[in-house]
């Protein structure tokens, strides 16, 4: 079994993309991945089906989502919309199981859903990794 389990089909803000056919000759496995629907939407069962099938085409599996997006009304709480997007999450949910996508990494940051100050962070190495500064991001919220 390759020891890389996973490896995710990468868009930065610079809208660079890693083929699917790079990432099985890397020797991956599968992919995590998400759709872009709005946060509160039900994700629908047949974009769900095209993006798997997708995957598949290319000797790939998805069984696992980066996240579904929560609403800020869940995490804010605020009737009624709070209930309608709860209810929406949850029959995401069902629907990703019912297609054989059966792990969720759960994302529920408050702001903004995905925050990094540096996503080309320079290690000792020479690699890059994405990194977070409290003082830049204070900036941003300015």
């Amino acid at each position: 079994m390759s020891c890389v389990r996973h490896c995710m089909n990468l868009t930065c803000q610079r809208m660079v993309t890693v083929p699917l056919s790079t990432l099985k000759m890397a020797g991956c496995t599968g992919v995590v991945t998400a759709l872009q629907v709005p946060a509160g939407e039900v994700w629908p069962t047949a974009l769900i089906e095209e993006r798997k099938a997708l995957i598949e085409a290319a000797g790939l599996t998805w069984s696992v989502v980066e996240s579904v997006p929560v609403h800020e009304s869940v995490k804010l709480g605020s009737e009624p919309m709070r209930s309608h997007c709860v209810a929406n999450y949850q029959e995401t949910l069902r629907r990703l199981g019912a297609c054989g996508v059966d792990v969720v990494a759960y994302n529920f940051m408050p702001v903004v859903d995905w925050t990094r100050t540096d996503l080309e962070f320079p290690w000792a190495d020479g690699s890059k990794a994405l990194a977070f500064d409290a003082l830049d991001f204070a900036a941003f919220d300015v």
